[in-house]
């Protein structure tokens, strides 16, 4: 993990998180917020999803409903913040297998992946895979370290868990255990 952390911070990474309409192959973005490794706000926006109109299921979980984001800008005509800020760098994400599976979805059901070439080219990291294996339970039914939840892993740090489950709240948690481990390796 020290390696790990090293590398986020010679690469002047950033923590990105979404929160989405649900887990499926269907599911869209409804906000996306960016952190630096510090915490500091680089992003936070709702987003309009194209298609889905209605996420019952998930709204439970993170709160934003319809009238949250009908009129938020779409996906699309966020490419070109998003690709100013991301400009090549290192991007952390808790779990960045489902996020980076959610914003290609969410670009192609909005019919922008011409807006979104640069992509291809991003780097992105799993805070949660690297700190699995730090956290070191091993889970013999996968033959793999377990993974832990983004408020499990901080409770483990020591990390106060505040605003789960809003993008730009989870962003910050993320941040924050990086930094409490960091902290621990100094």
């Amino acid at each position: 993990m020290k390696e790990f952390i090293e590398e986020l911070r010679e690469r002047n990474a950033f923590v990105l998180d979404t929160e989405t309409t649900g887990l499926d192959n269907k599911a869209e973005i409804l906000q996306i917020g960016i952190v630096s490794l510090e915490g500091e706000m680089l992003f936070n926006s709702t987003v309009k999803p194209a298609k889905a109109r209605r996420w019952d299921e998930a709204m439970r979980v993170h709160g934003i409903t319809w009238s949250d984001v009908k009129d938020a800008p779409s996906i699309g005509q966020l490419a070109e913040q998003l690709e100013k800020i991301m400009d090549g760098r290192l991007v952390a994400i808790y779990n960045a297998d489902f996020d980076t599976r959610i914003l290609w979805q969410s670009i192609k059901a909005d019919g922008a992946s011409s807006s979104y070439q640069w992509l291809h080219e991003q780097d992105w990291e799993c805070v949660m895979q690297a700190y699995a294996e730090y956290w070191g339970q091993w889970n013999s039914r996968y033959g793999s370290y377990k993974w832990q939840s983004l408020t499990n892993a901080c409770r483990q740090q020591g990390v106060k868990v505040v605003d789960a489950h809003d993008a730009l709240g989870d962003a910050r948690l993320t941040a924050a255990l990086i930094r409490s481990i960091e902290n621990k390796f100094a």
